[in-house]
């Protein structure tokens, strides 16, 4: 990966002043480890977000039933079951999470190793 460069913009006899020129994307392998790296956080995001609307679902059936700690609003017992279910959805969205993480972190250690081009 190349780094920024600093050109000398030209002035009518004042100041000169440096203006950074931003690194060029590069194409190959490395241009798409980038955009690898964007799909599977935006994956990992979406796996998170998942994991926690269900655990919210779950928590909202268990709060209802806790503020009614003497059943006088009507509210049934937890089916474990569903609860059951419920967990591991949500557990199975972290895993997926989990995974994503690994891949992403995998290829990004792959590439520390490898030494950079002398080109």
């Amino acid at each position: 990966m190349t780094d920024s460069t600093a050109t000398k913009s030209a002035s009518n006899g004042g100041k000169t002043t440096d203006k950074p020129v931003p690194a060029q994307r590069e194409h190959g392998i490395q241009r798409l480890r980038e955009q690898e790296c964007y799909q599977l956080s935006n994956l990992i995001g979406d796996c998170l977000s998942e994991a926690e609307h269900v655990v919210r679902k779950l928590h909202n059936k268990a709060y209802n039933r806790v503020l009614d700690n003497d059943g006088s609003r009507g509210t049934c017992p937890l089916d474990r079951e569903e609860v059951r279910q419920i967990l591991n959805e949500a557990y199975d969205c972290t895993a997926l999470a989990l995974e994503y993480i690994f891949s992403a972190s995998l290829h990004l250690r792959d590439q520390a190793d490898e030494p950079e081009p002398p080109f």
